[in-house]
């Protein structure tokens, strides 16, 4: 997802080997079911006034099955909530454990709040919460449930101390374990090219010297390796944790990591520009430390944004392998000899390759794959001709049933249009999309088994997308008046970001991250029958985020989300003073679906 404004807020409120699809079509006919046995919900209109424009506005009524039910959203925490003598709600913590502080000695709090988790863990329920800040933060909270309303009410809160593991930056979606973990995405990998004496990046990518605040103040020794990885959390009963950084997974500009039904099999998602699409098969079901890693290749089929998707293997590593490196980490030319293209080629034995980071010629250093291939996983799947021109790669959602992924584009734009623009892979061009500044939704096709790499290597997995196809788009839309600050069509998402599915209804739901309508929203999208509905409406410049469903708990169902709010004024006289702060909360309660 775009970055959002991660403001610090104080307590006070301040401031073509592959495997081919069988058929020789791989668009299957919609399915539709019966309108009476589908979830509907209660519209929202758009905000009508200032008031309803600073609000969080959701559904207060959706039927199932010719039910009427009662449901709403409900919050949970805001930012700098204190609840009994805990810290502050975000509160960002140092490596040493501290409560970090403001110039003006006040609490130094995360209002990015991103992914959100149930999880039950024998008859205790928590609720996980990270932020999207540097440094970032991961709030644990103890919830009751009322087993007659359904209602939760947070009985304890805490902000967790991830000194074990060097702390933690960006933290973006989430994702919630079939083994009852709660799965975060370090989004933006920080260029260890730009590394200075002083440990502080040139560029400061996405605000990397921020993390100078997590470790007394220097940032000498310590390496951006360190972070940029998909980190998972194991809940104890008695609320004890264990946090692990999930080395063999590879290191890029982690969006969402979405676990297969087998328990092994990990889409990863890569947000950023010219970026890839990745997939991770673990040794074992249910753990992640080990595993073997690949990269997608797009073959497109046509102009409508239809793909074959074949897979490049990126070799096999376990946490142990990597973490070995990080004792000392290496500089980026222990991995890779690199030069500039001269006259647009490159030296000899070097390859051209262009990545979020990299526009530049590269060679591998002999024996260092497995390292580069997780340290640099972007740069290393480049050279081995993955593709790397997708633009925001942002949530997934599993249709467990129809075998099929739901993955996120934000934009269609830079390097997936034609070779025409700058931004294009030179002499690859492996996606030749119409751009589309409102973006879509793919939907992956998911094999039960079969499916080789591009060298003919069996892919021991039956979780495997073979085909790849644009079901929902945004769509662009120039309004006058009132209205001119959206940029798309206001009866259709735009800039899909987070994705759920209610599997018990066949539903998607899709949250916008979107500077082009002026109030992003939430959406449930019946795929098949193309029927949309606006289900919630956030404040201006304010971002939908933290999508899970949980459909039994305890026997009633909820939806996660989290409201990112920013600190942006909002356009003058389309709003009220507003209190900033980020939300985290259900829409729900739903009766167990059945």
């Amino acid at each position: 997802m775009s970055r959002p404004s991660c403001i610090l807020l104080c307590l006070l409120g301040l401031l073509s080997a592959c495997a081919r699809p069988a058929p020789s079509d791989p668009t299957p006919e919609p399915v539709v079911a019966p309108e009476e046995a589908r979830l509907q919900f209660e519209e929202v209109a758009l905000p009508a006034s200032p008031q309803e424009r600073q609000a969080v506005r959701a559904s207060s009524r959706a039927t199932w099955k010719g039910r009427d039910l009662t449901i709403g959203f409900q919050t949970l925490f805001r930012v700098g909530d204190v609840l009994g003598d805990s810290a502050p709600y975000g509160q960002i913590l140092d490596i040493d454990g501290r409560r970090l502080r403001t110039a003006g000695d006040e609490p130094l709090l995360c209002n990015g709040l991103d992914g959100a988790t149930l999880l039950q863990v024998e008859d205790r329920l928590w609720s996980v919460v990270h932020g999207e800040c540097q440094p970032g933060v991961v709030q644990l909270s103890e919830l009751q449930q009322d087993p007659q309303t359904g209602r939760l009410t947070p009985t304890g809160t805490r902000s967790l101390d991830l000194a074990g593991v060097g702390g933690a930056s960006l933290l973006c979606a989430a994702e919630v374990t079939p083994w009852m973990t709660h799965l975060a995405a370090e989004e933006y990998d920080a260029d260890v090219r730009g590394l200075q004496p002083d440990g502080t990046l040139v560029d400061n990518h996405e605000d990397y010297n921020l993390m100078a605040r997590y470790h007394r103040g220097d940032l000498r020794g310590v390496s951006p390796y360190r972070n940029g990885w998909m980190d998972e959390l194991v809940v104890a009963a008695d609320g004890s944790v264990e946090f692990h950084k999930r080395f063999a997974m590879g290191r890029f500009s982690h969006e969402l990591g979405r676990v297969m039904p087998d328990r092994r099999t990990v889409y990863l998602s890569d947000d950023g520009t010219n970026s890839g699409f990745f997939v991770f098969v673990a040794d074992r079901p249910d753990d992640l430390s080990a595993g073997r890693l690949y990269g997608s290749v797009w073959t497109q089929l046509d102009e409508a944004g239809r793909f074959e998707l074949g897979w490049v293997d990126l070799g096999h590593a376990a946490d142990a392998d990597i973490a070995a490196e990080l004792a000392a980490p290496p500089a980026f030319d222990a991995l890779f000899e690199a030069a500039d293209p001269v006259d647009g080629a490159c030296p000899d034995g070097l390859e051209r390759v262009v990545t979020s980071h990299e526009r530049g010629c590269l060679r591998l250093k002999e024996g260092r794959a497995v390292a580069a291939s997780r340290l640099e996983t972007r740069r290393y799947a480049a050279l081995l001709g993955v593709t790397t021109e997708l633009r925001k790669a942002e949530g997934m959602a599993l249709d467990r049933a129809g075998r099929r992924l739901f993955l996120a584009m934000s934009k269609i734009e830079r390097g997936m249009l034609p070779a025409h623009d700058r931004w294009d892979h030179p002499g690859a061009d492996h996606v030749r999309m119409e751009p589309n500044r409102c973006g879509v939704v793919f939907e992956l096709a998911l094999a039960e088994g079969g499916v080789t790499t591009r060298g003919g290597e069996a892919i021991d997995s039956p979780w495997m997308a073979t085909t790849a196809r644009v079901v929902v788009e945004g769509r662009p839309a120039d309004y006058e008046g009132e209205l001119a600050a959206n940029r798309c069509d206001l009866d259709a998402m735009a800039n899909p970001d987070n994705l759920a599915f209610i599997d018990e209804a066949g539903l998607l739901v899709i949250a916008e991250d979107s500077k082009f309508h002026e109030n992003n929203a939430l959406w449930a999208i019946d795929v098949d029958s193309g029927a949309a509905t606006r289900v919630m409406t956030v404040p201006v410049e304010g971002e939908v985020a933290g999508l899970n469903w949980f459909g039994d708990v305890g026997g009633w169902g909820y939806l996660t989300v989290s409201v990112q709010h920013s600190e942006q004024p909002p356009t003058e006289g389309r709003g009220a003073p507003q209190d900033p702060r980020s939300w985290t909360g259900v829409l729900g309660p739903f009766p167990r679906l059945e």
